[in-house]
């Protein structure tokens, strides 16, 4: 997922960004929390009864659409990392990845054992039959099968092998971009407008045509990153125009901004609210709104001034770590609330343990990793990016 963009280069921090992250990553907490439940259970799958639709296939969905918040997290890493490249003040690329290595990973590794030591002692039987067919899907057995933990150690985890958290997929394509991303930004400057479209389609062919064959193989988590790559490429699109965005905003009207969010609340829940349409479009409509919710949250006051609320930006301050751990904390109360025959206690109460937990890990182990990978970085010895501009490409005709 996204992480603090005031850690990779010299570029200010953008505190209601923070705060869209934080809201994406509560949606996801609620997302799994609700899903606990058949009633919502039954939504997800495409069958509510009459009294849910109204929560389910209409933008409320906007609450609970942890799939999407997904994406928000995509676009808004491509956008926070490639700041200080369009700028020039990017580290080196070995500094790069010194931090990017140090934000990402203590946290996913404290995670691990946080799932681990929460989630081996053996679950209640009694009262399953209560949770949804969600949780008998998804709920782990994290095991130390030397494959499992040669995966996960080195953040290269096969879907078949992912047992300690769902959400590790998405950390998995994060690292893997972040390694290739100073050649992303090579590729945009060199393929300007085009950038875009083309990444677009490279990910549609590898999803639809290439993914399938290396599902289980060694190679399926680089080819996986590979149908995502084109979100972050929009999102550092989105910060390369970021004063020509300014300059067409300049003169918007408040209902015209309340239109076009509107619209980018359609498009985010495309997959209830264009429940008629084709789901292969449902990837470009989440971008849309995705990328529609972070131009709003940058150069729109009215929304900008929502976002930099006190309670917001705390909670995008430790939403990585809550990203990373709401699951082993719902998976370990979900069997246990669910054999006193409550398992609705589960759902209420995961959030806030979540929170807790995650400013917990925030200021204990992210805090640390930040400024021990901000201390690394500084002592690594290597040619500014800046300096070597010839190596990426000129900007010359791409602004």
């Amino acid at each position: 997922m996204a992480t603090a963009e005031g850690e990779v280069g010299k570029t200010p921090r953008i505190h209601s960004l923070d705060s869209l992250r934080g809201m994406a990553a509560l949606s996801v907490v609620v997302h799994h929390s609700l899903l606990l439940l058949p009633a919502f259970w039954f939504i997800q799958q495409g069958h509510p009864s009459a009294w849910n639709w109204f929560i389910g296939f209409t933008p409320l969905h906007m609450v609970w659409a942890g799939q999407e918040a997904v994406i928000i997290f995509f676009v808004l890493s491509g956008y926070v990392l490639s700041g200080p490249f369009w700028k020039g003040k990017a580290d080196s690329t070995a500094a790069f990845l010194t931090r990017r290595v140090m934000r990402l990973y203590p946290a996913y590794f404290a995670a691990l054992i946080f799932s681990y030591v929460l989630l081996r002692p053996s679950m209640p039987t009694e009262g399953v039959a209560l949770l949804s067919g969600w949780w008998h899907l998804n709920h782990p057995a994290p095991s130390l099968v030397p494959v499992v933990v040669i995966e996960h150690l080195f953040m290269y985890v096969r879907g078949v092998n992912n047992q300690y958290d769902v959400v590790i997929w998405s950390l998995v394509v994060e690292m893997q971009v972040s390694f290739v991303f100073p050649l992303l930004i090579r590729y945009m400057r060199r393929a300007g407008y085009a950038s875009v479209p083309v990444a677009l389609v490279v990910g549609f062919v590898v999803r639809h045509y290439i993914l399938d064959k290396c599902l289980g193989t060694l190679i399926e988590p680089p080819v996986l990153s590979m149908t995502y790559v084109w979100f972050f490429v929009l999102g550092a699109e989105l910060s390369r125009h970021q004063a020509d965005i300014e300059e067409l905003l300049r003169g918007a009207r408040g209902w015209g901004v309340t239109a076009a969010l509107v619209f980018a609340s359609v498009c985010y829940t495309s997959q209830w609210t264009l429940f008629f349409a084709s789901r292969r479009i449902d990837p470009l409509c989440w971008a849309i709104g995705a990328a529609a919710f972070i131009v709003a949250a940058v150069h729109i006051q009215s929304v900008r001034q929502f976002l930099q609320l006190r309670a917001l930006r705390w909670i995008g301050a430790i939403s990585y770590s809550l990203y990373l751990l709401h699951f082993p904390i719902l998976m370990f109360l979900a069997p246990r609330m669910a054999a006193l025959g409550a398992p609705w206690v589960a759902t209420v109460f995961t959030p806030p343990l979540a929170l807790a937990v995650a400013y917990l890990s925030y200021r204990v182990i992210e805090v640390p990793g930040i400024a021990l990978g901000s201390m690394l970085s500084k002592r690594i010895l290597s040619v500014p990016l800046k300096a070597t501009v010839a190596s990426y490409g000129s900007d010359a005709g791409t602004q």
